[in-house]
């Protein structure tokens, strides 16, 4: 009833915004909810997987779905609090072998490595049925230049910013069309929250319109 209520008002917006039921190890389809989301390890609550298996047995019951896939490798990031690029390439390179074979719809979410693009091109070419996405941090912030932000340490969220290089083949894929949409960090937070425990995650519901 929740995601139906918030689908009606993602109607009213003034640009596309996209409500998603959230999956578990033993969540099943709602009638009348296309968009669902997973994360492959935990981000920011507790709906998450540890590993691809359980992932893959709940996938499968989504087939006629599009699946919006958070992508990080739980083992690693349990093992480097950093939440290192591989932990994304390897999430992905799984979520994207999940997806070939069960037949599946999937969304790769908030892209933030080169390695991890090339996987998402390359299986388009291979006729899988995937997208994928880029936020607005993680195509002008790096690294390097995050001290150039007026709040710098604000700028945390999941998965983190890369390095330089990331950042200019993401903006290098965008501009030529390889990734399909441009979204927000899916994690919204008030200032007061990131002065505290500083959670992971950035709002950008009021600057991604005039981003646009």
């Amino acid at each position: 009833a929740q995601i139906k209520n918030r689908q009606g008002l993602a109607k009213k917006a003034g640009m596309p915004v996209i409500i998603c039921g959230g999956i578990t190890a033993k969540s099943k389809p709602v009638p009348g909810v296309n968009n669902y989301k997973a994360f492959m390890t935990k981000s920011v609550g507790e709906m998450f997987f540890t590993e691809s298996a359980s992932f893959s047995k709940a996938a499968k019951r989504y087939k006629r779905k599009l699946l919006h896939v958070h992508c990080e490798d739980h083992a690693i990031i349990e093992g480097d609090a950093s939440r290192p690029p591989h932990a994304e390439v390897k999430a992905i390179f799984e979520a994207l072998a999940i997806a070939k074979k069960h037949k599946l719809r999937m969304h790769i979410c908030h892209l933030s490595t080169a390695e991890g693009a090339k996987l998402v091109a390359e299986a388009k070419r291979s006729g899988q049925q995937v997208s994928c996405e880029v936020t607005p941090h993680h195509l002008y912030f790096d690294t390097m230049n995050v001290s150039s932000f007026a709040q710098a340490p604000f700028i945390k969220m999941n998965p983190p910013l890369r390095s330089p290089s990331d950042r200019k083949a993401l903006l290098h894929a965008f501009n030529i069309g390889l990734i399909d949409a441009l979204g927000t960090d899916h994690a919204p937070h008030t200032a007061q929250e990131k002065k505290t425990s500083n959670p992971s995650g950035v709002p950008q519901l009021d600057t991604f319109g005039p981003f646009v």
